[in-house]
């Protein structure tokens, strides 16, 4: 027993302490780094008037309903400059700007909101910055001071043509 205990290897150059030691510390590792992730990507804060908020609710769905008795259709298609070209039908002549608010699905950074020229019922928007999203919820609206207000949103696929109906 004594000749197996002198000939032993040191515990530094065996297997079990190492696999013992490397468990706790790989959970060391992982707990870091979930921190450093969480404190570089906090959640949005919640807003204090989110009752105002619920109750504003209705009267923005009546924008949808406006834009449903117009008749008000978008066609969205990418185009060559790495933008979007939108197509606009209506019941009433269209007005000369529109909103556009593109919003990412998963990071609110990353939303973009343009005011874009309507001419003759086509809006292009110029290049945007739009990563590596495969989709963005997308939202085409009256400018703030116009009436009726009205509002078009749908789903948009990356790279595809869509039609947004209210």
């Amino acid at each position: 027993m004594q000749d197996d205990m002198a000939n032993a290897p040191p515990w530094y150059r065996q297997f079990w302490p190492w696999l013992l030691i490397a468990l706790p510390g790989t959970v060391v590792i992982a707990c870091i780094v979930t921190i450093t992730i969480a404190l570089k990507h906090p959640d949005p804060v919640v807003n204090d008037d989110w009752f105002k908020d619920g109750m504003a609710i209705n009267q923005i769905n009546a924008r949808d309903e406006v834009a449903r008795t117009l008749g008000i259709q978008v066609t969205v298609s990418p185009d060559h400059t790495q933008g979007l070209v939108l197509r606009m039908r209506a019941q009433q002549p269209l007005p000369s700007h529109i909103k556009l608010h593109l919003q990412h699905p998963t990071r609110h950074d990353a939303d973009i909101e343009r005011i874009v020229l309507l001419d003759n019922g086509i809006a292009q928007t110029g290049a945007l910055p739009l990563g590596d999203a495969n989709h963005w919820y997308m939202s085409v609206e009256s400018l703030p001071d116009e009436t009726p207000a009205w509002r078009v949103r749908g789903r948009w696929e990356t790279g595809s043509e869509s039609l947004l109906q209210p």
